[in-house]
C-alpha cells in the first residue's frame, strides 16, 4: 500500500507544513495522526503521500477553515499530552465558527471523547508491503466464507457430540474465527473509506 501511495519514509517525527486555506500551519505526524482509525489520520499517516493535493511549494493544500484546523491540531496535542477531565476546554471555538468546526471535526471523522483502539485500526497501521490490502481482504474473507464441513459452514455447526473439553475449544475456535473475520471485513470497509476521503479532498 505504501509503495504504491505513500511515502516508505514517513515518521511520526515528521514536521509537516499544510497550506489550510492559504495560510500555513506546521504540526508534527504523530499529533496529527494522534487518533487512530480517523480521515485525519489517514491523511497524515503517509500511506496516501502520493494522492494527496499540494499547493506550489509542495504543502498538502487543505480547503477548510484554518482557525477551526488550528483548533483540532490543539485539540489532538492536548489529546496526547492533556488529562481527560481538561480535554473539553481545548475544544472551544468563537461562537461564530463552532458550526464550521463542527462540521470539520466531523468531516475528518474526529471523535470526543476519543473512541478507543480496535483491531482494525492496528491492522490498517500494518500495511506496509501490501500491494493491494482491498483484494486481500476480498481474497481473505472468500476462504472464511467458502470454509465449509459437509453442508454445514464453521460458523454454524455445532459440537454436541464432542467431549466437553474438546467441544468448549472448538467453539472458542468458532467464535475466534468469527470474530476475525468481522475485524477484516471492518479494516477493508475503513481501507474503501480512506481512498474515497483521500479522492475527495484531492479533487
Amino acid at each position: 500500500l505504501v509503495n504504491k501511495y505513500g511515502d516508505t519514509n514517513a515518521d511520526e517525527n515528521d514536521l509537516i507544513r499544510i497550506n489550510v486555506g492559504g495560510k500555513v500551519i506546521t504540526a508534527s505526524r504523530d499529533i496529527l495522526t494522534y487518533q487512530k482509525g480517523t480521515m485525519i489520520e489517514a491523511l497524515f499517516s503517509g500511506r496516501w503521500d502520493k494522492e494527496i493535493q499540494r499547493d506550489e511549494y509542495g504543502h498538502i493544500f487543505l480547503d477548510v477553515n484554518f482557525e477551526c484546523f488550528q483548533s483540532i491540531i490543539i485539540y489532538l496535542s492536548a489529546l496526547k499530552h492533556v488529562s481527560d477531565k481538561k480535554i473539553s476546554q481545548y475544544l472551544r471555538v468563537d461562537t461564530e465558527l463552532q458550526p464550521i468546526f463542527d462540521h470539520t471535526m466531523s468531516y475528518f471523522g474526529i471523535e470526543y471523547p476519543p473512541a478507543s483502539s480496535n483491531f482494525s485500526s492496528d491492522l490498517m497501521a500494518n500495511l506496509d508491503g501490501i500491494e493491494d490490502p482491498t483484494s486481500t481482504y476480498q481474497h481473505t474473507s472468500r476462504q472464511l466464507q467458502d470454509l465449509t464441513l459437509g453442508k454445514e459452514t464453521w460458523e454454524t455447526l455445532t459440537f454436541d457430540g464432542y467431549p466437553i473439553i474438546v467441544k468448549d475449544r472448538l467453539s472458542h475456535e468458532q467464535k475466534s474465527l468469527k470474530s476475525a473475520k468481522e475485524e477484516i471485513l471492518r479494516a477493508k470497509r475503513n481501507l474503501e473509506k480512506e481512498q474515497d476521503f483521500i479522492r475527495n479532498i484531492s479533487a
